[in-house]
């Protein structure tokens, strides 16, 4: 709390409705967008990425995003489409990242090419596999995907060569 005795309180706090020279923070991830001198606790809104549930802010689920402060309800939480987010509450769409098996190429996702992995999201281009070495298919996601070149190996059901 941040103690007034008179005058306004701050950005990103409320006069305390219990003691009225008192001014308190705003509830985690909720902000009065630089307004001063809330009078109470519904001055502030939740940021970005987080939707008010009850007396808080809860975060935007993992994959969607939101740049709007003061949401409401969760279906103003926009799908992050083919990319993910690194963790909820992603408060832009820049948060909205290729996922792993793929690279972005110009902001576009992109399967990793044959013969390399992408294992981490919002990679920039595919890991080669080593030399002689090459993956069966686009997309693989790790070096464990990597095969000898040539050889044959066995595929769930069935035998595929790798080229």
């Amino acid at each position: 709390a941040v103690d007034r005795t008179c005058g306004p309180c701050p950005a990103d706090t409320y006069r305390s409705e219990e003691v009225e020279e008192t001014c308190v923070a705003c509830p985690a991830h909720s902000t009065t967008v630089g307004l001063i001198g809330q009078s109470s606790q519904a001055g502030c809104v939740c940021e970005a990425g987080y939707v008010k549930l009850g007396a808080g802010c809860e975060p935007c689920p993992l994959n969607t995003w939101s740049d709007e402060v003061g949401l409401t309800s969760f279906s103003s939480c926009r799908s992050c489409g083919d990319k993910v987010t690194l963790a909820p509450g992603a408060p832009s769409a820049t948060s909205c990242v290729c996922p792993v098996g793929t690279y972005t190429d110009a902001g576009v996702c992109r399967p990793c090419r044959q013969g390399f992995y992408c294992p981490t999201e919002n990679a920039t281009a595919g890991v080669p596999c080593r030399a002689t070495y090459t993956t069966l298919q686009a997309g693989s996601t790790s070096e464990l995907q990597c095969v000898c070149a040539g050889e044959t190996v066995a595929t769930g059901g069935g035998l595929q060569a790798g080229t």
